[in-house]
């Protein structure tokens, strides 16, 4: 019974290891970000059109995601992973932002393995267009110009009456 009992465990084992080498391998090890665009804590003086996430690996649509938020707390856009990419490792999503300020994205990002990982970067947006004041903005009239016109024409009535008076005097002499 021993030597039956020796052979079906080695014939049980055996069949383990080959099942083992023969299996495809499983994703064992978690996606992490490795770049973004733009880039955590960036400062942009345009405003992005998109955000995109840069993952370590492949990565399951299922729990893959991301939330784009501006101060306030609402939603400006958000994105899933790109199934356009090959190696399925990017999150990608349009957002729409129309003033400055500091925007978070939160993102979440399924391996195939079925670890999520999640985190949080951020962004800060300077829109030029903010930074100019109606004051200092090119072109702006606050009355200056109107002013400056009426002044050089009372100047030439004034030059025009003075001319005049002076050559009638000149024709009495």
């Amino acid at each position: 019974m021993r030597n039956r009992f020796g052979a079906l465990t080695t014939v049980a084992v055996g069949a383990a290891l080959v099942a083992a080498i023969a299996s495809p391998p499983v994703a064992l090890a978690h996606v992490e970000l490795e770049s973004s665009t733009p880039a955590d804590g960036a400062t942009l003086t345009e405003a992005p059109a998109e955000v995109r996430l840069v993952f370590s690996g492949e990565l399951s649509p299922d729990g893959t995601a991301l939330t784009v938020t501006d101060e306030s707390g609402a939603t400006v856009g958000g994105g899933e992973l790109d199934l356009e990419i090959a190696e399925r490792n990017e999150v990608a999503g349009a957002v729409e932002i129309a003033e400055s300020g500091s925007y978070r994205v939160a993102w979440s990002a399924a391996s195939l393995d079925g670890h999520v990982e999640e985190g949080v970067l951020t962004f800060t947006v300077e829109l030029e267009s903010d930074s100019e004041s109606p004051d200092t903005a090119v072109g702006a009239d606050d009355g200056r110009n109107a002013l400056v016109i009426l002044g050089l024409a009372l100047l030439l009535v004034g030059l025009g009456l003075g001319r005049r008076r002076w050559f009638s005097e000149v024709d009495r002499a």
